[in-house]
């Protein structure tokens, strides 16, 4: 793999990292997408890529990435109503390549295209590799399951690594003593290019409940019985057992009809 370090113009590199909650401790955690982003940025050039978050500076999991490489997170404090993309696109205005996980916690993905916009750069989501070289990129973006493709990018552009990307990451304790966790002020931030986004609009939905129903697969004849016989119940009410037992039974009836996936 070629290195995007230049002994004359080196490479500016950036990898935005989120974090997120355990599902079982609730203790905030470094996202596992970021991981792979970080391990990817790092392995990229010779120089120390910037680390950039969004959020708190108090966060604990901040110091799990400072232990995965990071010499240091740059930390923007955000207020629940701020545009947080639009205050990472005047962070990074002089960043050539800008790298992050697929989609953050609870996210809808979205980061990668908007922040792209905000800075007039291409986007490419679902990158499993990327090779550089000659102030260009070459990314192999992941299509299905089986396919896979080529494309070529100018330097300055804006990646989502996914999940499935090759990279492996080592937990450094040391490292994590040995980091910094800096937090921004506004007026550290440069101003952002001019560009017209549109703004969202939650509306309630009006979506109904949907009921799950097994297929009925009898024959026409047998359907024709049933409506012409006594109603006899069909169902089954379990009053005895555990609660754990009476969850297994419907799992085994929602898969058996396949009314779930797994």
């Amino acid at each position: 793999m070629m290195s995007l370090t230049d002994p004359e113009q080196p490479a500016k590199i950036a990898v935005l990292l989120s974090t997120r909650r355990h599902p079982v401790s609730a203790l905030p955690v470094p996202h596992p997408n970021d991981v792979i982003a970080l391990a990817l940025g790092l392995r990229l050039s010779k120089l120390p890529p910037r680390v950039v978050h969004a959020g708190d500076p108090r966060d604990a999991a901040l110091g799990d990435y400072l232990a995965f490489g990071a010499a240091t997170v740059e930390v923007l404090p955000v207020e629940p109503d701020d545009d947080y993309p639009v205050m990472l696109a005047r962070h990074l205005r002089d960043v050539d390549l800008a790298i992050c996980g697929q989609r953050a916690h609870n996210g809808s993905g979205m980061l990668p295209y908007r922040l792209a916009a905000l800075l007039d750069r291409p986007v490419l989501g679902d990158v499993l590799d990327v090779q550089a070289g000659d102030g260009k990129i070459t990314a192999t973006q992941r299509l299905t399951a089986s396919q896979r493709r080529k494309v070529e990018l100018p330097l300055r552009s804006v990646i989502a690594i996914h999940p499935q990307a090759a990279v492996s990451s080592r937990y450094i304790y040391a490292s994590r003593i040995a980091g910094r966790i800096v937090t921004m002020h506004s007026d550290s931030l440069q101003e952002c290019p001019k560009h017209e986004v549109e703004q969202w609009r939650l509306d309630p939905t009006e979506r109904s409940a949907v009921v799950l129903r097994a297929p009925d697969r009898r024959s026409g004849h047998e359907r024709m019985l049933s409506a012409t016989a006594p109603a006899a119940g069909a169902g089954r009410v379990i009053t005895e057992g555990t609660t754990a037992a009476k969850a297994q039974l419907l799992l085994s009836y929602l898969r058996e009809h396949h009314l779930i996936d797994n």
